[in-house]
């Protein structure tokens, strides 16, 4: 879909993949852009043009990206198999038999794609045909085009909300850009610009695009949870400082986690939700200025797993917290009764709240047993890499009593001092590991050690975590009333 407009400039694209564009001359009585069918022409793009291997990376992903030069199997015997990449192409074929594979990027030149045929062998007819056939099809191709003439963005925007039923859908942020687009402001651009200028500095410039745009809706009174882009870019528009609003606002959060909670990375927060929540809470200066009750809230949200069941329970466990910030009261106003898990219940997946806490609780041992900030620090260092799952007994695979906070690097040492028994009293009081638990292991209970072990970290997240934070907050949580730790089962042990 094409939208010719009169003179209208609005942001644009200056690469496509790792291809720079030509910039368009400042003075024209139209432009012309591209508004749906990127991928198509992407693809088509980087086929037809590349010249060298993308041997860079992706600044959004920070992973390496595969080589985009596309040849034409001139010897494939099915379609399906015509096309490959250079990466795919061993290189001792290609080196000994160049004529077999045709480079894409010379099908549309012609003295390029001559030049390459005079080098196929004469008792090579059929790839000969093969190249005509390819070039012949690409050249022959016609592309559909819709073109929408004269009409203002905000026609444009709607239009391709309604058509792009595939592909890669229009955000709401790319329709709010759109809509709330001028020559002195561009939402993208500015989102950009604060994240290297505000979030970089915190290691927070990656923070996911939704939790921004909920930050914003709810910064310009608008509904989180409701698509109305209508509405909010004519917010923006009367206030275009409401997004350096929101990131100073992001800002003081990021350093609010870090230090008090020693979270660095907007991926250790276990809710999103609890970002754009905090985020509101800052605003308001009713808090107590140690921050106390808010860390208390971080926690029983976070354990009683206050976000994850609806976008209206979500919604009240927001306005519960700004409430608090407002009147210093915590009321509980959510459906079910406030409780928490215990671990034996638990099945490990990082992208879990209440496997985010117990993470945060190991790293919280670990600094009150070393006197030190040892733990939050490598937590804040390899992320979910420093949680890692020692197995002792495949059938521990999964469960909580199987997860250690440690380096990477020494998570192979850490088990096999596990199974020696050679840990100290420090590193076995870091770890959870009781004369209970070793008993067990030394006897090759593993099932036993699992669960005294989930039983011992279940008891510290109550009594140093949860059990005060709703003192304070003067709530009551199920299953923590009288928390005990493990005792030896009743299976005999000798």
């Amino acid at each position: 879909m094409l939208w010719v407009s009169d003179g209208e400039r609005v942001g644009f694209y200056e690469h496509l993949g790792p291809h720079k564009l030509p910039f368009p001359p400042a003075e024209v009585s139209e432009n012309r852009y591209l508004m749906d069918g990127i991928q198509r022409v992407s693809t088509l793009y980087g086929a037809m043009r590349a010249q060298d291997s993308w041997n860079d990376y992706d600044a959004t992903q920070d992973e390496a990206v595969e080589d985009f030069v596309v040849y034409a199997d001139l010897d494939a015997v099915r379609e399906q198999d015509r096309f490959i990449r250079r990466v795919d192409i061993a290189d001792s074929a290609f080196s000994t038999d160049p004529s077999r594979f045709l480079p894409l990027n010379i099908v549309l030149d012609s003295r390029e794609l001559i030049r390459f045929q005079r080098q196929i062998p004469t008792e090579q007819d059929a790839r000969l045909e093969a190249s005509d056939s390819v070039s012949g099809a690409f050249r022959q191709y016609k592309v559909p085009l819709i073109t929408l003439k004269s009409a203002s963005l905000e026609v444009v925007t709607k239009s391709f909300e309604r058509i792009n039923s595939r592909g890669a859908d229009m955000s709401e942020l790319h329709m709010l850009n759109a809509l709330s687009y001028s020559s002195s402001f561009d939402l993208l651009k500015r989102d950009r610009e604060l994240r290297e200028d505000v979030l970089a500095p915190l290691q927070w410039d990656h923070i996911d695009q939704e939790v921004v745009l909920r930050c914003l809706k709810l910064r310009l009174g608008a509904d989180i949870y409701t698509t109305n882009p209508d509405d909010v870019s004519a917010a923006i528009k009367k206030n275009p400082q409401c997004l350096d609003e929101v990131f100073a606002a992001l800002e003081r959060c990021a350093k609010f986690l870090k230090g008090e909670l020693g979270i660095s990375r907007p991926e250790m927060v276990p809710y999103r939700m609890q970002i754009v929540s905090m985020v509101a809470a800052l605003s308001i200066s009713a808090l107590d200025t140690d921050g106390t009750a808010l860390i208390d809230w971080f926690w029983l949200s976070t354990y009683t797993e206050a976000f994850g069941s609806s976008a209206r329970q979500s919604q009240n466990a927001l306005s519960d917290l700004v409430i608090l910030a407002t009147t210093g009261k915590f009321e509980w106003t959510l459906r079910d009764r406030p409780a928490v898990r215990p671990l034996n219940e638990l099945r490990v997946d990082f992208r879990s709240a209440r496997v985010k806490a117990l993470a945060l609780a190991l790293a919280k041992r670990k600094d009150l047993v070393t006197n030190s900030k040892a733990g939050t620090e490598l937590l804040s260092r390899y992320g979910r890499d420093g949680f890692a799952q020692i197995v002792l007994d495949n059938s521990l695979r999964g469960r909580a009593g199987s997860r250690f906070l440690v380096e990477p690097e020494y998570g192979p040492s850490l088990k096999n001092s596990i199974q020696f028994g050679t840990l100290n009293d420090q590193e076995k009081s870091v770890h959870f590991i009781s004369d209970l638990a070793e008993l067990s292991l030394g006897h090759l209970q593993f099932e036993e050690f699992a669960r005294v072990r989930e039983a011992d970290i279940f008891s510290y997240e109550v009594t140093e975590l949860i059990k005060p934070a709703a003192d304070r907050l003067g709530l009551t949580i199920v299953g923590t009333e009288t928390p005990g730790r493990a005792h030896a089962a009743q299976a005999d042990l000798f």
